[in-house]
């Protein structure tokens, strides 16, 4: 849950198009970094409400498992229910509790179907089919764009809905397409030996191998195993309306797995949290060394803007000669100065002492 939720949420925070489109409306990058860090501690507040939110239920349902009684299908609907069952008997309570969830997904889907629009607009339609379009034919058109993402979304969470935990769905389908993405700019961010060749070499052979251990997590069936539960506490007086699972004891137990022929089955139940970390690293790993075999790149042809400076940030106790080495040949001396003060719009860039810099392998 840290390892892969960290990944997940560095992309979030740091990589995604929508949070960067954010921060690119802040006038400097001071003001920008703030809002990030006033934004940290709401976020943290609000995940770990989450985390005990499960932690309260787990409880709570320990000795009457709703699944294993067939109250529910599944574990999506734990939360509504523990809400109607601690919160049914106030009127408006559990209203509210809908409007909450309803509003919290629009605020975020909202700022996702505009960003992907723009980008769609800007980087595809525009430069190639559509190259004069006025501003009144520009917002219609992305609009458009907006609700045929919005369609699209919706006919993608219906069809989600049947392959079993949400939570689980976006975190393998997180690993399929973040994982590679993040691989493939830190690659660029941390290793100056890297080039063009390895950081694609790394992200196909990533994206090929995460899809197939996906894929065939899927076609197995596998679900990761539950903690044990019990039925034997249960004093409802109504009658389940879904048919419950069978059990042999009053007990769930955790999922055993049976042999299978297939030398590749103990791949296949890798933790779907584990998604992310391992495509991240395997872009980086495939990466350098597709780089060092075709040629890599000389650190002391780059431009020091184009590499994050670990050493000088988090390693500036360390001794001078120890620095220089790890540098690997690149100088960040004034790389940053003044650049609190440059303003990120475009009106105002050409006058900024030192541009921000951008990443890009060369």
């Amino acid at each position: 849950m840290v390892l892969g939720g960290a990944f997940l949420w560095l992309y979030v925070y740091g990589l995604s198009q929508s949070q960067v489109q954010q921060c690119l409306s802040c006038p400097t990058i001071k003001k920008a970094q703030l809002a990030l860090l006033i934004n940290l501690p709401c976020i943290i507040l609000i995940t770990s409400m989450c985390c005990m939110v499960g932690v309260i239920m787990f409880a709570f349902y320990k000795d009457c498992y709703p699944i294993a009684l067939g109250l529910i299908e599944k574990t999506d609907q734990l939360l509504p229910l523990y809400v109607m069952d601690i919160l049914g008997d106030y009127p408006g309570i559990p209203g509210i509790f809908v409007s909450c969830i309803v509003s919290g997904s629009l605020s975020s889907l909202s700022s996702g179907f505009s960003a992907v629009a723009t980008v769609t607009l800007l980087d595809l339609l525009e430069p190639t089919c559509l190259h004069k379009l006025d501003d009144f034919k520009t917002t219609m058109l992305s609009k458009g764009l907006v609700f045929f993402y919005g369609v699209l979304t919706i006919a993608v969470a219906f069809g989600v809905s049947h392959l079993g935990s949400v939570l689980q769905g976006i975190y393998a389908l997180s690993g399929l397409l973040i994982g590679p993405v993040i691989g493939i700019l830190t690659l660029g961010m941390f290793f100056p030996w890297a080039n063009k060749t390895g950081a694609l070499v790394g992200m196909l052979v990533s994206f090929g191998y995460m899809s197939w251990i996906g894929i065939a997590a899927l076609v197995h069936d596998l679900k990761t195993p539950k903690s044990p539960l019990s039925v034997s506490g249960c004093n409802f007086s109504a009658r389940p309306t879904i048919p419950a699972p069978s059990l042999h004891t009053s007990t769930v137990k955790a999922s055993i797995y049976d042999d299978d022929k297939d030398p590749f089955m103990d791949l296949y139940r890798m933790s779907y949290m584990y998604y992310t970390f391992v495509a991240t690293i395997l872009v980086q790993g495939i990466g350098l060394c597709v780089s060092f075999l075709t040629g890599y790149t000389r650190p002391n042809t780059l431009d020091s803007k184009l590499i994050c400076p670990v050493v000088d940030k988090f390693l500036s106790c360390l001794p001078d000669k120890w620095k220089e080495v790890l540098r690997c040949g690149i100088s960040h001396q004034e790389k940053y100065e003044e650049i609190e003060d440059c303003k990120i719009d475009t009106m105002e860039a050409d006058s900024c002492p030192t541009k921000m810099p951008i990443n890009k392998l060369k």
